[in-house]
């Protein structure tokens, strides 16, 4: 008989794993998959009912195709605080996303030497 594969690998798991305030102060939980030579970085937004880690397989894809990967999960979900798959409104999650993606950005300019690029609140490449 053959020997049961891992479901999970450990080529899957992320690089490093933390914690960021988001809207409200809630905990939020992210993982990244970096790479010593990325091409840029992806984010990846999870679903309903779902969380960041979920799509390790896919940053895994991507970590092998040169790209930094970065997931976070929504408040509510996974590891983040919040209540249980709720929020009052969408505002929060919009919030939350935002102040994501200039922490990954600004991650980014400090590993490249550069500083952070953001016009009219929107995170730019390096």
């Amino acid at each position: 008989m053959s020997e049961a594969l891992s479901v999970l690998p450990g080529a899957l798991e992320p690089t490093e794993r933390g914690v960021l305030q988001g809207h409200g102060r809630i905990a939020l939980a992210f993982a990244r998959w970096e790479h010593a030579a990325p091409k840029g970085r992806v984010v990846i937004a999870h679903g309903y009912g779902e969380h960041g880690e979920r799509y390790r397989h896919v940053a895994s894809w991507l970590h092998g195709l040169g790209w930094s990967v970065s997931s976070f999960d929504h408040r509510g979900f996974g590891r983040s605080g919040g209540r249980r798959g709720d929020a009052e409104g969408i505002r929060a999650y919009v919030d939350d996303l935002v102040h994501f993606l200039r922490q990954e950005r600004r991650r980014d300019a400090e590993r490249a030497g550069v500083p952070p690029r953001v016009v009219d609140g929107v995170p730019l490449p390096p």
